[in-house]
């Protein structure tokens, strides 16, 4: 199945890091894009928010009216929301709820593909909250009636991420640091967020190939963490001395 460029996309968390370098990504690749967010203003405030191919709209994924209303006339949506914020302090239940939502509202629209943003490792015995709450909302989201394309990412590095700004105080603020051996020696694989959506983000046929099943995005350079951190003091430190 090929969703062609006259077919609008829905982005949700459209003001966060991911969803808010897809959308610019995709109108400069044709195609009609709706951008929802919980604040209007966040959303006006983006330097694409102006382009002619674009719809902006509130939403809130714990809402089922606003999201019934959002998928209105978009044939593929982005799902990229969680609730690691001090605003939840059940993000597990918080996750499960827009997502059972998101499903149910997608169930009675037209919508012919999801496509969520899922992290890697969920399905571990040993695996954070965190992570295994993701693993559950990407099956939700499998079972719904609309075919769902998951794609698990690790570590998502950029300027404006948060595991890049962690990590990046991190670096620039503490010399010393006291962390159980079992977390710093966990080895992580940093990535680009070009990457996230291997052969997605593709000017030819984008979408064309999507079928209902979970991708591993492709990442590089495994490494522990210590060496994530003194690889990026010594950047900071470069950048500091020129």
């Amino acid at each position: 199945m090929t969703i062609m460029n006259d077919n609008k996309i829905l982005v949700t968390g459209a003001t966060g890091y991911v969803g808010g370098r897809l959308v610019p990504r995709l109108l400069s690749d044709g195609y009609r894009v709706k951008a929802i967010g919980r604040s209007m203003a966040k959303l006006k405030g983006r330097p694409w928010a102006s382009h002619p191919n674009l719809e902006l709209a509130r939403s809130d994924v714990h809402d089922h009216a606003s999201i019934r209303k959002a998928l209105k006339d978009c044939s593929v949506a982005f799902y990229l929301v969680h609730s690691m914020n001090p605003e939840h302090k059940d993000f597990v239940g918080s996750d499960r709820k827009a997502a059972n939502i998101f499903k149910d509202a997608a169930n009675k629209s037209h919508l012919k593909r999801i496509i969520y943003l899922g992290g890697l490792g969920g399905d571990k015995p040993h695996a954070s909250m965190h992570l295994k709450s993701r693993e559950e909302v990407g099956r939700v989201l499998q079972s719904s009636r609309v075919p769902s394309t998951i794609f698990r990412s690790a570590h998502i590095l950029g300027s404006g991420s948060a595991s890049f700004e962690i990590l990046r105080y991190m670096a620039e603020r503490l010399p010393v640091m006291i962390v159980p051996s079992d977390v710093i020696d966990t080895k992580i694989q940093p990535m680009p967020w070009g990457t996230v959506f291997p052969n997605v983000l593709k000017p030819s046929g984008v979408f064309s190939f999507l079928i209902a099943a979970s991708f591993n995005a492709p990442a590089h350079n495994m490494m522990e963490y210590p060496r994530r951190l003194r690889e990026a003091d010594k950047c900071l430190s470069e950048v500091i001395m020129a």
